[in-house]
């Protein structure tokens, strides 16, 4: 199985704008990378739990607890998730926050919020899960499914989006002969 463009995978995430749909393929796709380990439970009314994962230690055992999100204002979204579950008394040591955004002053946030509640922080953002998509066939295969199942206006014949300019690419590809052609764009096509 070929591996999938990073730039492509990005752009599809950035195109979700369901949140349960989004937390759908989180689900599948942390099961992917985090094998057995992971176990997903969200849903409606899920408590600020999407999944969950028990790491066993000589000392016992930590509770991780997984939210996922699209909403664009990460910080507030994973602050007012924390507050929930500490409000509804469920017990974690870290949240892994898993979102479809670039999550900014991603290491400020961490200390931040584990100053104010104690709890370590993860956050995996989509640089993050850009940079598992080729894993395994397992995270190849989820997006495969993702986008046949649910990207629908990606199915029409020779339909393209564009997702980079490569004149922007200048810079780092010199030596290609390619750009003394002129202006060019990297297309993705869904045939």
């Amino acid at each position: 199985m070929t591996g999938i463009d990073v730039k492509a995978f990005e752009y599809v995430m950035g195109k979700i704008d369901d949140g349960n749909l989004f937390e759908r393929f989180a689900s599948e796709y942390l099961s992917q990378i985090l094998s057995y380990n992971f176990n997903p439970v969200g849903g409606l009314k899920d408590r600020g739990i999407d999944g969950l994962e028990h790491r066993f230690t000589r000392n016992g055992f930590n509770r991780y607890i997984y939210q996922t999100s699209i909403e664009k204002n990460c910080f507030n979204k994973l602050e007012q998730t924390i507050e929930k579950l500490l409000n509804n008394k469920i017990e974690f040591d870290r949240i892994i926050f898993v979102t479809n955004q670039v999550f900014p002053n991603k290491d400020n946030a961490i200390d931040v919020l584990y100053e104010k509640y104690q709890k370590g922080v993860q956050i995996y953002d989509l640089p993050w899960l850009s940079s598992k998509i080729n894993h395994s066939e397992g995270t190849i295969r989820v997006f495969h499914v993702f986008v046949d199942s649910h990207m629908h206006q990606f199915s029409k014949p020779g339909k393209s989006y564009e997702i980079s300019n490569l004149r922007l690419l200048k810079k780092s590809f010199r030596d290609f002969q390619f750009f003394h052609a002129g202006f060019f764009k990297i297309r993705l096509l869904f045939l």
